[in-house]
């Protein structure tokens, strides 16, 4: 269910990422991911406000008076009547799905790639650069990885991007010669 909630709300935050896009600058856009991270962290920190915000019966004037005392000079004055825009629209609920895909359309401007790489133990620095070295020359983008440690791998690495998984990990050598035995 929580599923198809995300893409439902994909399709109107595209559509506001891509006016935020619009309307910044290379250089404010940076500026602008930034300001929403920290109004994301902010809400999704603090239950009271969280509640506050998201609630049906608190009425947009009071939550708008609400985002203003807290992030008034605190995030560019763009931001905040986005913010204030989010809110008239009933559409404070996708601020995080609207920052995923600022973030997707900045990556796509500046041709890097996020990567989450998973490994059953953690990787020396040397190891990680030849991970990133190696995507770097396949994907012919910057690469941007986010390395975890996945004990229950048994060995090897896992990559993640986007919609694509590359398991090179033990786990997945292991049950792919199960399935070749089992035959």
């Amino acid at each position: 269910m929580a599923v198809l909630n995300v893409m439902k709300n994909l399709k109107p935050a595209k559509r506001y990422a891509d006016a935020l896009m619009d309307l910044s600058s290379d250089v404010s856009r940076l500026q602008v991911c930034q300001d929403l991270e920290f109004v994301s962290g902010n809400i999704l920190k603090n239950d009271e406000l969280k509640d506050f915000l998201f609630s049906p019966v608190v009425s947009r004037a009071d939550k708008t008076d609400v985002l203003r005392q807290i992030f008034l000079g605190k995030i560019s004055e763009p931001v905040l009547n986005f913010l204030f825009l989010l809110v008239e629209n009933n559409r404070l609920n996708i601020l995080d799905d609207v920052l995923f895909c600022l973030k997707q359309d900045i990556d796509k401007i500046q041709n890097v790639l996020r990567a989450d790489i998973l490994s059953a133990v953690e990787l020396n620095s040397d190891e990680r650069e030849a991970v990133i070295s190696k995507l770097k020359i396949k994907t012919k983008m910057e690469i941007l990885a986010d390395f975890r440690v996945d004990e229950t791998l048994l060995g090897g690495i896992v990559i993640k991007i986007n919609d694509t998984v590359i398991d090179l990990s033990l786990k997945k050598r292991l049950k792919n010669l199960k399935e070749m035995i089992e035959r």
